[in-house]
């Protein structure tokens, strides 16, 4: 790889500043290993590339402790719009987990299906909590700014949101003219629908979070409402660790007694103990878990470093 394609993996700004040094070090470092130690360090340069644009993306280039504050809080922010994501997939393939299940059995994972409920209800309230409290200076902001620079982004926003409900409409609509087990698998043309809003559902989510991020990129926090936002995002940092365990605990106790259940198959089925579509939510769950929870880390620390 020519040194101009994998230095690319870091934003300009770094290029300029460190380029020369990364070439240097890569040159020598490769001049004695093999093509696998190669492969390791190319791989070693795209993962720092990415973590440094994301940086970038998230803390607008801003070293200072107020900059890191903030750039760990929006990883917080786009850590839960992931886990949003993995929890719509998850209770769409769950809803129907205590209907099949025997009364016996829906101990354990009933009390961890509730706490995932009762955690996620806080975490969304912490967030609307810490987009009120920012609200104030976001509207100075709005109001003192030339805002042509977002007017991209609020329309595919916008447009994604329409497409989005225009979506929900038709598949709510269709829904109500099946029977349930069309509408849990039975019916081809309905699922496919219902994939299709979800994936519109999430580009929607993604754009408005990216609006949220760089609009947030652009305001000045004092100090004293960066604390609190750094409350607030560790508050949702455990929330999410705290739901990602409920999801382990409901899924594990259901698959001891009732593996079923996972697949939302009649009590009693011979059913594996993994669910496809669960597996992919809870991927996606423990991905934004960690997001989350290095987002908060990096908020507390540099939190120590603000003024007052």
């Amino acid at each position: 790889m020519s040194r101009e394609r994998w230095l690319r993996w870091y934003p300009p700004a770094w290029r300029e500043r460190y380029g020369d040094e990364l070439a240097d070090l890569v040159a020598a470092m490769s001049a004695d290993r093999g093509t696998r130690s190669r492969g390791l360090l190319l791989l070693d340069i795209a993962r720092g590339g990415t973590r440094e644009r994301l940086r970038g993306w998230l803390g607008g280039g801003d070293p200072s402790p107020g900059g890191r504050v903030r750039a760990g809080v929006l990883l917080v922010l786009c850590g839960w719009a992931v886990f949003l994501v993995g929890g719509a997939v998850f209770q769409r393939f769950s809803e129907n987990w205590r209907q099949v299940t025997p009364a016996s059995a829906r101990g354990l994972p009933g009390a961890a299906y509730d706490t995932l409920i009762a955690a996620a209800v806080v975490a969304a309230l912490l967030v609307i909590a810490g987009i009120l409290w920012a609200l104030p200076h976001v509207v100075s902001f709005l109001r003192s700014r030339d805002l042509r620079p977002l007017a991209d982004t609020v329309a595919a926003a916008v447009t994604a949101t329409i497409v989005a409900v225009v979506l929900f409409v038709v598949v709510l609509i269709w829904s109500h003219s099946l029977a349930s087990a069309q509408r849990n698998g039975g019916d081809t043309g309905y699922e496919a629908a219902f994939v299709v809003f979800g994936l519109a559902a999430a580009v929607a989510l993604a754009i408005w979070t990216a609006l949220a991020v760089r609009l947030a990129r652009l305001v000045e926090l004092p100090a004293s409402v960066l604390r609190v936002e750094k409350l607030l995002a560790v508050g949702v940092g455990a929330c999410m660790g705290l739901m990602l365990i409920a999801v382990a605990v409901w899924w594990g106790a259901l698959a001891h007694s009732a593996p079923w259940a996972l697949h939302d198959d009649p009590t009693g089925t011979a059913a594996p103990l993994v669910s496809v579509q669960l597996l992919i939510a809870g991927i996606l769950m423990a991905a934004a878990t960690v997001v989350g929870g290095a987002g908060a880390v990096r908020a507390v620390r540099a939190d120590r470093q603000l003024p007052g």
